[in-house]
């Protein structure tokens, strides 16, 4: 179960404070550098309201990496939203999801990207591109 603390770095903290969400990620090893993952034939596999979905290596394994379309320029409620996305996805494993590998966070920008397994049926990146209301 989660810690009231780690609750708290998400709820209410997330946006001022997104070194302590880096933190949390370094301690339960989801934290992914920017060098770890490289978009250099990156190709695009899927879009959806909030972002888009492309390929990019992850230790020469090809992933999947959700991002926003307005990278670095995203208002408060949609970087909650992405922020809230990574909260649920650190702890989800099923054998029918894609696996989540991690997140890259950028402190300067709050800008997150969703690193995701890669699936080569191209059904399941709509699947994680779509918008959804975590907040129903």
């Amino acid at each position: 179960a989660p810690s009231a603390f780690t609750e708290q770095v998400f709820r209410v903290n997330a946006l001022t404070n997104l070194s302590e969400v880096i933190s949390l990620g370094r301690s339960e090893h989801w934290l992914l550098d920017t060098h770890e993952v490289k978009f250099e034939q990156s190709d695009i596999i899927g879009v959806g309201g909030f972002g888009k979905v492309v390929t990019a290596k992850f230790y020469e394994a090809t992933v999947a990496v959700k991002t926003s379309h307005r990278a670095g320029k995203e208002t408060d409620d949609e970087k909650s939203e992405a922020l809230l996305e990574l909260r649920m996805l650190r702890h989800l494993r099923h054998p029918n999801i894609v696996e989540f590998l991690g997140a890259v966070l950028n402190a300067d920008t709050s800008e997150v990207s969703l690193v995701f397994e890669y699936v080569t049926n191209g059904t399941t990146a709509k699947h994680f591109v779509a918008r959804i209301n975590y907040n129903s």
